[in-house]
């Protein structure tokens, strides 16, 4: 089962979504992406990408600020997209892996950082797949992600009406995250709003062509209005490290 929906996620990513706001896989785009590596702090080192989808931050990365980047992702569709951009024109210092998050294809502590957009909401086990960034990230290096976070609990039936966008049906509130990330060893979590980043996102999901072709638009109009007029979602840059 938990096969099933890891793939039925895969395939909504692929084929509707990124439609809807591109190869950069969340809100905010690269803008958002260079805050995330200035909170932490990533100069040169190695770095992964977790769920990086066409790699648009891993390119970004490795081109502004000299790292060697790996991108990991369950999608060979979308691995293969992300191999064959940076081939074209060639960015050296970049690799892309297809991988699950819930156990990642790596030794302990060979990463410096560990990024990991809009992606935290969508893994089935969250305190499994930060064991295991825990695991691949050396003494001293940090986690950094930009996430969905619920700024209140969400009703049972309005998370069930969010099939359109897994990664809201997912996320959980700072305070849930907080304790998953200090479960999972990390300290000194520091968290950055960036709430604001949700608006456009929303407006293109709800008048997106690849979408209304799955959901009547009165369904995406009402989710989305509950969302936004309700204050019930934000947006985050969660940063920790591991000791």
């Amino acid at each position: 089962m938990d096969r099933e929906l890891k793939e039925i996620s895969v395939k909504l990513y692929e084929e509707n979504i990124r439609d809807v706001i591109g190869d950069s896989l969340h809100p905010g785009g690269l803008d958002l992406t260079k805050r995330a590596v200035e909170v932490a702090r990533i100069s040169m080192g190695k770095v992964l990408d977790i769920a990086c989808g066409a790699g648009a931050s891993v390119r970004f990365i490795a081109e502004n600020f000299g790292c060697e980047v790996i991108g990991v992702d369950l999608s060979a569709k979308l691995i293969e997209i992300a191999r064959d951009t940076a081939k074209k024109p060639f960015i050296g210092g970049v690799e892309f892996i297809i991988g699950d998050a819930e156990s990642l294809p790596f030794i302990n502590s060979c990463f410096d950082t560990v990024i990991c957009e809009s992606a935290l909401s969508l893994f089935l086990d969250k305190s499994k797949v930060l064991r295991e960034i825990y695991r691949v990230l050396k003494s001293g290096g940090r986690l950094v992600a930009t996430n969905i976070v619920l700024k209140k609990n969400m009703p049972a039936e309005l998370k069930r009406g969010l099939e359109f966008a897994l990664c809201i049906a997912g996320a959980e509130t700072l305070e849930r995250f907080n304790k998953l990330f200090e479960q999972a060893g990390f300290v000194d979590v520091y968290i950055e709003d960036h709430s604001e980043k949700l608006i456009s996102i929303g407006l293109k999901l709800l008048l997106s062509d690849s979408l209304t072709k799955i959901f009547s638009v009165d369904v995406l109009e009402l989710a989305l209005k509950k969302l936004f007029k309700g204050d019930m979602i934000g947006y985050a840059i969660i940063m920790a490290s591991k000791p």
